[in-house]
């Protein structure tokens, strides 16, 4: 490595090189925009670190939200030509930033009534010559009277309603055992099922054969060896880069509505709406729109399609902030089941209830969400391996209550000890499922907040039940890897 040329390396790679380049020289002031760009999640895992202790002082411009969270203690927002400053991650931002809304909203509110009662008094008053002066003094009043701006409503569109495949297809959506993934040569194998209604985030190093994998189950590609089936009635929507490629001479409401043309105008007007296509943004050309705004018009043709199955790789790629909440919101609705490749880490938490972990010849799964799998890392002190499972005993854990007593011995024969550590397991189900029930009808309740004051109190009993849920899922996956021995 060390004897080629900077140009031969990938984007990701030369990103790496410059950062080591200007971390080696240890300056007092760090300036970098957008560090993260074309990195995987294992060198932003790194950087994270770095930067937390670094002892000089670091200003970042940066769309990874996670990334933020985890680094910065201050945030610049610049909106409107005006620069403010936050105190503390970019989570604290936004909730300080929902409050300033919600207190901007009633002082402008009050305002607007007191203008109303004024220009009543002044508008009663002023043809009276015993209460003309006092009508004047009004007016004099609402002249002087320093005017509050009405604040912007958030740009991101919450989906308040579930959004439900055509039909629901067969429990089991995909089956693989002894899968080898690759072209000529195998990348990796992997035993799975995946459940109807799971949404599972794949992530890994950039080369570790992802999108390859999602070529596979798309069936672009065909797997060297193993076993593959879909399920019985199962529509797939897919997603990649070269999706998000659309060319078209069309404006974006007339290219949308000869796909559905059994929508009205105002329908179609409404979808697009939810997917941040407004005003002007309709009337644009297809191929004069962003990377961004393309991907985000082939995702809302895909969501509006309803299959009950979304591959999706990258769906996020180019996008700003309100697309991507706008999306993780569409996806959290969406009952189907999802399997996607993303590096935005935030993205990944707020969507994905299981995560697979692609390495260098192997596959690992975790069963819930990646919060959950941070907190393990954390709890293992960084033998990330034991946090996991191998991707092959996965259709275990799917199937662990759905499996027949007379086929459990295709799993694994059950001794006195692993039966007294099965009873413990189901113990542990209770209060997991409890913790998770609890979460879901409080997140249903913060998407359906009808003001900013219900959002914030449901959003702090949120992430207090979410805690509740992460400590239940750990204790129940302790009791996991004690039964797998």
């Amino acid at each position: 490595l060390k004897g080629r040329k900077l140009g031969e390396f990938s984007g990701g790679q030369q990103t790496k090189i410059l950062l080591i380049k200007l971390l080696l020289m240890k300056p007092e002031l760090l300036l970098l925009d957008e560090p993260t760009n074309n990195l995987d999640i294992h060198t932003v895992e790194w950087l994270e670190d770095y930067m937390k202790d670094y002892p000089g002082a670091v200003i970042f411009v940066s769309h990874d939200r996670f990334f933020l969270d985890q680094v910065v203690d201050k945030v610049y927002e610049i909106n409107d030509g005006v620069m403010k400053c936050y105190s503390g991650n970019y989570s604290a931002y936004r909730k300080q930033k929902l409050k300033d809304i919600k207190s901007q909203k009633k002082a402008y509110e009050k305002q607007q009534q007191e203008i109303k009662r004024l220009n009543e008094l002044i508008e009663k008053f002023k043809h009276k010559p015993t209460k003309a002066s006092f009508a004047r003094s009004r007016k004099t009043m609402l002249n002087r009277m320093e005017l509050i701006e009405k604040p912007k409503e958030e740009m991101a569109h919450i989906f308040t309603g579930p959004i439900e495949p055509n039909h629901p297809g067969s429990k089991w959506v995909i089956e693989a055992e002894h899968l080898k993934i690759g072209y000529e040569e195998a990348l990796f194998e992997l035993s799975i099922r995946i459940r109807r209604g799971q949404k599972i985030g794949i992530i890994g190093d950039n080369g570790v054969g992802k999108s390859t994998l999602l070529k596979t189950f798309g069936g672009i590609i065909e797997p060297l060896e193993g076993s593959f089936a879909m399920g019985s009635h199962i529509d797939m929507g897919y997603f990649d880069q070269d999706s998000a490629a659309l060319e078209s001479d069309k404006k974006v409401v007339e290219h949308y509505h000869d796909l559905f043309p059994g929508l009205s105008e105002k329908e179609v007007r409404h979808n697009l709406g939810a997917y941040l296509f407004t005003g002007p943004d309709v009337n644009k050309r297809v191929s004069d729109l962003s990377g961004g705004e393309r991907a985000r018009l082939v995702l809302c043709e895909l969501l509006g399609s309803r299959p009950n199955l979304m591959i999706l790789d990258e769906p996020t790629n180019h996008m700003d902030i309100s697309a991507k909440e706008t999306l993780e919101s569409a996806f959290r609705a969406y009952s189907g089941t999802l399997v996607f490749v993303s590096h935005d880490r935030y993205f990944v938490s707020e969507v994905a209830d299981a995560i697979m972990v692609i390495g260098q010849d192997e596959v690992m799964y975790y069963p819930f969400g990646y919060k959950h799998y941070i907190e393990r890392k954390r709890r293992g002190q960084g033998q990330e391996m034991l946090a996991m499972i191998q991707a092959e005993d996965q259709a275990m854990i799917a199937g662990l209550k759905a499996v027949p007593k007379p086929e459990s011995h295709r799993l694994r024969e059950i001794g006195t000890e692993e039966g007294h550590v099965d009873w413990k397991l189901r113990l542990e189900e209770e209060p997991m499922e409890e913790a998770k029930t609890l979460v879901e009808t409080l997140a249903e309740y913060v998407e359906n907040a009808s003001t900013l004051e219900e959002y914030e109190d449901w959003k702090i009993k949120l992430e207090k039940a979410w805690d509740s849920w992460t400590k239940t899922c750990l204790n129940w996956y302790d009791m996991w890897l004690e039964m797998l021995g």
